[in-house]
């Protein structure tokens, strides 16, 4: 989607069906007021404008949540469990780069990891071959398999290097934003099995020790499940959840 904030514009993306955007803290200012332009499902012709709120911001990893109210239903994004990328992998950005006082909404860009952590001031990013423009802060970084592994911040001077925050400075602001959206910090998803062949969907509850308890969607009853029964990915994301508190 387009991001509006004063006189600039950025990208954004969906995540979850709650209304939640991710984008860069760059783009909106925390004083004034935030638009946000998006395509409604099946209606690529059309567009909705609508007021934002500022959940959350990070400056530090340049990363800001909005919030909209929801009416119907979104696209929204997979995010990649945080796990490590490779050099050489295929990604594909989706930005609204701008042209003078036109936006170039919805424009595809590829290329290649480059780098997997470029060390720029006191943060890691990927580093990539995709073009990076003017307005595309914000945007989604896909890997082959169409899941975000990146949030594109700023560009080069120099043609074909663009860098975007990786998917773990991402899952952990995440984390601290959903402690403010008034859930008490409960994180709903699909949690994969350690065999990769089953998900549970649920909000996670606790995590005590190596253990975690998960109120499963479908039943309403809470489950105790051992680290070790949750795929890699996941265990990754809950050894972030018990650090980061």
């Amino acid at each position: 989607m387009i991001v509006r904030s004063g006189n600039s514009t950025g990208t954004g993306f969906f995540v979850g069906s709650s209304g939640l955007i991710l984008t860069c803290a760059h783009c909106v200012s925390p004083l004034g007021s935030v638009q946000v332009v998006y395509h409604p499902v099946g209606k690529p012709d059309e567009k909705i404008s609508v007021d934002a709120e500022v959940v959350h911001r990070d400056r530090k990893v340049d990363l800001a949540l909005l919030k909209i109210d929801v009416k119907q239903p979104l696209h929204a994004v997979a995010l990649a469990d945080p796990i490590d990328v490779n050099s050489g992998e295929d990604v594909t950005i989706i930005a609204n780069p701008g042209l003078g006082n036109e936006v170039l909404d919805n424009t595809v860009t590829t290329g290649i990891i480059s780098n997997v952590k470029r060390t720029i001031g006191a943060n890691h990013y990927i580093q990539s071959s995709a073009a990076v423009n003017p307005s595309s802060s914000g945007g989604p970084m896909f890997d082959r398999n169409g899941q975000v592994i990146g949030v594109v911040v700023l560009k080069a001077g120099i043609d074909g290097v663009g860098f975007a925050v990786p998917p773990t400075p991402i899952a952990k602001f995440l984390l601290r934003a959903s402690r403010r959206d008034g859930k008490n910090g409960q994180l709903e998803r699909n949690w994969v099995d350690s065999a990769m062949k089953n998900e549970t969907q649920g909000s996670l509850l606790e995590i005590k020790k190596e253990f975690v308890t998960l109120l499963d969607k479908l039943s309403g009853k809470s489950k105790t499940r051992p680290f070790s029964d949750f795929s890699t990915g996941d265990r990754k994301l809950l050894d972030l959840m018990a650090v980061d508190k």
